[in-house]
């Protein structure tokens, strides 16, 4: 069977079109899998350095955290304050986050803001709060109160595993 120049063209753009879909559709799918490996790497890892992993997940369903903990500036204030409010089931949290800024030549200065809203000088770098799902829930249940506070006071390794990923 001999094509004509026109229908060969027409082919060609038409596989063109097909192997486009397929390698979209490969890399999404290759995607999904990376993210299930690595959220299976960090659980390994995690519970080989001794952490409750069912603990850790649950409270990433209700915190909300912003940055890396570094312990520089106040950010050790935010995270003994986080945990205070957490505490007493989540307390101000419902209403604002706790984190710190960088501004001009000041490096983790705490600055504490409604949801949605920034300071007037310098940018966020850290900060911890609850998810949209916890807020508009409007309470935390006991066990992810413990799942919350187990995660503040190991938040330094917990991130430095995820890191690692």
């Amino acid at each position: 069977m001999i094509l004509s120049l026109k229908n060969a063209f027409l082919r060609k753009r038409v596989l063109q079109e097909e192997i486009a879909i397929a390698d979209t559709k490969y890399r999404r799918e290759s995607q999904v899998r990376q993210n299930e490996m690595k959220s299976l790497n960090r659980i390994i890892d995690l519970r080989k350095d001794g952490y409750d992993t069912e603990m850790v997940q649950l409270a990433e369903t209700v915190l909300s955290i912003r940055g890396e903990f570094t312990g520089a500036g106040d950010q050790n204030g935010v995270v003994k304050d986080a945990i205070q409010e957490i505490a007493r089931g989540g307390g101000g949290l419902f209403h604002e986050y706790m984190g710190t800024k960088n501004y001009d030549r000041f490096y983790d200065q705490r600055s504490d803001h409604t949801y949605g809203y920034g300071p007037n000088h310098g940018s966020i770098v850290f900060a911890i709060g609850l998810n949209r799902k916890a807020i508009d829930k409007g309470e935390l249940s006991e066990s992810e109160v413990d799942a919350a506070l187990y995660y503040l006071l190991n938040i330094k390794e917990i991130q430095e595993t995820e890191r690692t990923q």
